[in-house]
């Protein structure tokens, strides 16, 4: 789980530096981005298939020599192309490892007390792996040199693969497993992933053509699926209406990153650089590993249901402390923040993960563990985008309308603000225009009302829209506890 972390705290410190040395434009960046994602979310029921049949020693073994693989060829990467291929194994291992090993903590503690304290721990990892990661990613890049964030990753790969050679018990003979129809049920949550992605962020080419392949492999899973006897994809879960609300629950509150959009304030209104960044948000992590650890008393105390429906909520509402700030709110205001929002969030990891696991039932763990990752990273991916959309299309909205509050015209304010968005410096732009008005000066001067203005408008967006989010999850997670009357 461990591994997981690391990729995903170190990864984005890495990339500016990575362009530059590379030479690839900002569209490749995505690809950069966005192609390994869609890569693990084809492999996650494999994984959890694999692991049944295989071993869960052998498979967190093969998961830590993938993204040992992965670490190596980011490190020593010439050009993109390797970069993407190590990025595939890097995710695909780390997510096959963090899989398995969460079956094998469901396997491994059936007593509610023992359940509850190992989910709680599971759930503290990823925020713990925060607290230093990203502090040491961000300083290797700084002193010039992001192929040392490799040999971070590749120690903790390490780590991984001595652990579980060590500490767990052998495994029983290996089975054959059948993976042709977890293979396509993979391929199918990855292309519905994206597809959704490209029509938002690529031509209609590209749509199309994921849209095509996406079809495909959904009619020949469902060919597969009636003619296999026995098939790997198990897919109880969704067929039942408290597993489909509980999967519901995790796609929806994982659909908006308010923590994202923090980076984001406090590097463009705050100037916080990747180092400062990482430091200041060490306190933020810690008190969501807090949280997490939190998350195993509480389940023990209040039952998994009721605690994962009370801390869902309580994130919700703490998203919205977003409403207040405002142009003068100073930077330990928004930590301060957010700290709270992780804290909670963290809590209810723990609790997404139980109920997962306990409606799967004893020999479903594999299962439930491969659709709780599957169905978290859908809501990541598609909900990422479209909340992307919505809250820096309200940084454009405000700041055009801030404009034409201070003289510049509709035209003028509405292209600025399309160009600030795009990445372009205020001032820059600003410079472009004979004889500008008095709003289009303003740009040229230090934190620019206009722009501050328009950056917490937006903030207070991803706020709500996180906020809507976390609730919503809540019905959903309290709608699969509720019994179904049975028709008279």
């Amino acid at each position: 789980m461990a591994m997981v972390g690391m990729g995903l705290s170190t990864f984005d410190y890495m990339l500016v530096a990575m362009q530059g040395d590379l030479g690839f434009t900002i569209d490749s960046a995505n690809a950069v981005l966005l192609i390994p994602e869609l890569g693990i979310l084809a492999l996650v029921f494999v994984a959890g298939t694999l692991g049944d049949h295989l071993g869960k020693r052998r498979m967190i073994a093969a998961g830590a020599v993938m993204f040992l693989v992965g670490a190596a060829l980011v490190g020593l990467a010439p050009s993109l192309p390797v970069v993407v291929l190590g990025r595939l194994f890097e995710g695909g291992g780390a997510i096959t490892a963090a899989i398995v090993a969460l079956a094998l903590l469901g396997e491994t503690y059936v007593q509610p007390r023992q359940r509850a304290l190992a989910f709680g721990a599971s759930a503290a990892v990823t925020p713990a792996v925060f607290v230093f990661a990203p502090v040491v990613g961000a300083w290797l890049v700084e002193q010039g040199n992001w192929r040392l964030v490799s040999v971070a990753w590749a120690l903790v790969g390490i780590a991984a693969l001595v652990a579980a050679r060590a500490l767990l018990p052998p495994d029983a003979p290996p089975t054959r497993p059948e993976v042709v129809t977890p293979l396509l049920g993979g391929l199918v949550l990855a292309g519905v992933t994206g597809s959704v992605m490209s029509a938002v962020l690529a031509g209609p080419r590209v749509w199309t053509a994921l849209a095509a392949l996406t079809a495909i492999a959904g009619i020949a899973l469902v060919i597969a699926m009636r003619r296999v006897t026995r098939p790997g994809l198990d897919l109880s879960l969704l067929r039942s209406f408290p597993g489909a609300m509980s999967l519901g629950a995790i796609v929806v509150a994982n659909a908006a990153n308010l923590v994202a959009f923090t980076f984001l304030l406090l590097q463009f209104r705050f100037d916080y650089g990747l180092l400062a960044l990482a430091v200041v948000m060490v306190p933020v992590q810690v008190l969501g590993a807090l949280g997490g650890l939190a998350g195993g008393p509480l389940m023990n105390r209040f039952g998994v249901l009721r605690t994962g429906v009370a801390t869902t909520a309580l994130t919700g509402l703490a998203a919205l402390f977003v409403l207040p700030l405002g142009r003068d709110t100073a930077a330990w205001v928004v930590v301060a923040g957010v700290g709270l929002f992780v804290m909670v969030d963290a809590a209810n990891s723990g609790p997404f993960t139980a109920r997962v696991m306990d409606l799967a039932g004893p020999g479903g763990e594999g299962a439930a563990s491969a659709h709780r990752q599957a169905w978290r990273g859908l809501g990541s991916a598609i909900g990422g985008v479209l909340a992307g959309l919505l809250v820096f299309g309200t940084f454009q909205t405000a700041l055009a309308d801030n404009l034409e509050q201070r003289g510049v015209p509709s035209a003028a304010a509405t292209q600025l603000a399309a160009q600030v968005r795009d990445g372009a410096v205020a001032a820059d732009a600003a410079r472009a225009y004979d004889a500008p008005p008095p709003g289009i000066v303003e740009l040229t001067r230090d934190d620019p009302p206009a722009i501050v203005d328009a950056q917490f408008d937006a903030y207070r967006a991803a706020g709500i829209i996180s906020g809507i989010g976390y609730i919503l999850a809540a019905a959903l997670l309290a709608a699969s506890g509720m019994r179904r009357r049975k028709p008279v």
